[in-house]
């Protein structure tokens, strides 16, 4: 009796969907899995590819029914066409590694699941796979960014974080949706342009980039005039704009783990320097960051004084545990070099006087 029940409100549910019917919530809890004759990933199927093209659906509850990974790829394959459905149960089913991979591809590419109940899935050995933990975390944490994107989209919130979605590329439609966001984080991703329709997010002053492709930072960047941290870690720069340096508000700089040629006349050695009083005190994020004050300008009196040995390009330092400064052929680099590690980066002066980048290592 059962049985007869739940075919026939499975049955009165499909033929609702292909009659495009206005309901909004659709609910087969328990209902799936008791005709021995249609098995639970069979049915499933049946209503995503029903589900396909509806725009009205928006909450599916297909929890207790015993759907293993070939039901879970079927509903991963609706995720990633279906624009509608905000809220799925799946629950207390049978789904496995690949299952949850499959949903994990479509929640990446979908912005709109903002509920998404995996909890309880039974394995063949009753054991726990810590892949599966794994994975079923990494989901909740895409459901959680997603909620945050919605906030974003919908102005309740100032703050979105997109990370690990294999976002490519930055699209216009995307920036002129948040141009009001003051904290953005794309970290984690395989973009490769910043494009210059970034410049209309004047309010930002978060920006994080890390663990990206970006090949080249545009001198445009200097738009972002409310910038306050730029974090741009572990992505493909050989050189960063002098432009980094007119952004009047930037406290903080990250730029670590980039592929930056070697720098010319590095030296370990030599001479007298001490920091200006312009970065005096700062703070240091990490070790492997910068800090960048606000742009101060310096007389020439206030200059350090260059020993009459050194040639007019080189600035030489004090001797001091693993730091070097050069400013050879007019390309001025610092680096760490103690423990083997070299992290050069690009010097800027202002008209030529004072420094306005300081590292700790």
């Amino acid at each position: 009796k059962r049985q007869k029940m739940a075919d026939s409100h499975y049955d009165q549910v499909l033929s609702a969907l292909h009659a495009s019917a206005t309901t909004s919530v659709i609910s087969l809890k328990d209902e799936l899995h008791h005709n021995r004759s249609r098995t639970a990933d069979n049915q499933i199927a049946k209503l995503c590819h029903a589900l396909t093209k509806n725009t009205l659906v928006h909450t599916v509850d297909v929890s207790l029914n015993g759907i293993g990974d070939a039901g879970a790829i079927e509903f991963s394959k609706l995720l990633e066409k279906n624009r509608t459905i905000t809220s799925v149960d799946l629950s207390h089913n049978k789904i496995g590694l690949a299952g949850l991979q499959a949903l994990a591809k479509a929640i990446c590419g979908n912005y709109l699941v903002v509920v998404c109940n995996l909890k309880r899935q039974t394995s063949a050995d009753g054991k726990r796979d810590a892949a599966v933990t794994k994975l079923k975390r990494q989901i909740g944490n895409m459901i959680e960014s997603n909620i945050m994107y919605q906030n974003a989209l919908n102005r309740v919130s100032k703050k979105l974080a997109l990370t690990h979605r294999s976002m490519k590329e930055i699209v216009p439609s995307f920036i002129s949706k948040f141009s009001h966001l003051i904290s953005l984080d794309l970290s984690h991703n395989s973009i490769r342009v910043f494009p210059e329709a970034m410049t209309q997010m004047l309010c930002l002053q978060d920006l994080n980039l890390s663990y990206n492709k970006l090949e080249i930072l545009p001198s445009f960047i200097n738009r972002l005039s409310d910038l306050r941290s730029l974090d741009l870690r572990n992505n493909r720069f050989l050189t960063l704009p002098v432009e980094i340096a007119d952004l009047p508000l930037l406290k903080q700089f990250e730029y670590a783990g980039n592929r930056v040629a070697k720098p010319r006349g590095l030296s370990a050695t030599d001479a007298e320097y001490s920091p200006p009083p312009s970065t005096t005190g700062l703070p240091v994020v990490g070790g492997s960051g910068i800090v960048l004050p606000q742009q101060q300008s310096h007389s020439p009196s206030q200059s350090q004084p260059q020993s009459q040995s050194s040639s007019p390009s080189t600035l030489r330092l004090p001797p001091s545990p693993g730091l070097s400064l050069s400013l050879d052929d007019d390309e001025p680099e610092i680096a760490a070099v103690s423990g083997q590690v070299a992290v050069p980066i690009e010097f800027v002066q202002p008209g030529g006087q004072g420094l306005l980048l300081y590292m700790k290592h």
